[in-house]
């Protein structure tokens, strides 16, 4: 296990909060949006997946097909969450780094036993929801057990809703059964207020994946 200690230039501490598992935790929330938002593009967004991203277009876009004509990715993206393999690929492609995307891959050069890698701002962290996001999503991507289990629950409900959400939002269809279940995780409120529909029907899928969460993260 890694100590908690900072890293240069990032405004940002590193832990590893489970086996395998780095988190970084950012002072600034902008800095984490501009540490990360090509990254995540990259990763799993629907338009630009696997693709070089230039800032100069990609804003307008985003502005346009997201954010209602304003660029609000800062206010969107709260924490983000990767496999380590997608840095390299990412640095493959996308060929020119800024600054902070330079700093960050510096820094996993020299803690290379990491399989994953979460994100979240101080700004956020005071509510637990956004860490027990992303380390669900972590437990999909490196435990086959876990990842059964949660499919088995997913099966029973009517994923199609939460589905034509994550479209809207960009999201890569490969990521749609990962973020269906970390966002039942939310809970009710969130699917009733941002993704639009009734939480009733979900309810005792939320119930069985939080037990979930729980029983695998104390086997981890």
């Amino acid at each position: 296990m890694l100590p908690k200690f900072r890293i240069d230039g990032l405004r940002a501490s590193a832990s590893e909060i489970i086996p395998g598992l780095l988190h970084l935790s950012f002072d600034s929330h902008k800095k984490l949006i501009s540490t990360f938002m090509r990254m995540r593009e990259f990763f799993e967004s629907a338009e630009f997946k696997n693709e070089p991203i230039d800032l100069r277009t990609f804003k307008p876009w985003y502005s346009k097909n997201i954010g209602n004509g304003e660029f609000t990715y800062a206010n969107d993206w709260a924490a983000f969450n990767f496999p380590i393999k997608v840095f390299e690929d990412f640095k493959e492609v996308q060929g020119r780094l800024y600054s902070e995307e330079r700093k960050l891959l510096r820094f996993l050069k020299s803690n290379d036993k990491a399989l994953y890698l979460i994100a979240t701002s101080k700004v956020v962290e005071s509510d637990h929801r956004y860490l027990q996001h992303e380390i669900a999503h972590f437990l999909f991507a490196t435990n086959p057990s876990y990842r059964r289990a949660v499919k088995l629950v997913l099966k029973s409900i009517n994923r199609k809703p939460i589905f034509e959400w994550l479209k809207r939002e960009n999201y890569h269809r490969t990521r749609f059964w990962d973020e269906t279940h970390s966002y039942l995780l939310d809970g009710p409120k969130f699917l009733k207020e941002d993704v639009g529909v009734c939480a009733k029907p979900y309810l005792r899928a939320i119930s069985k994946l939080k037990k979930l969460l729980k029983t695998y993260q104390l086997k981890s």
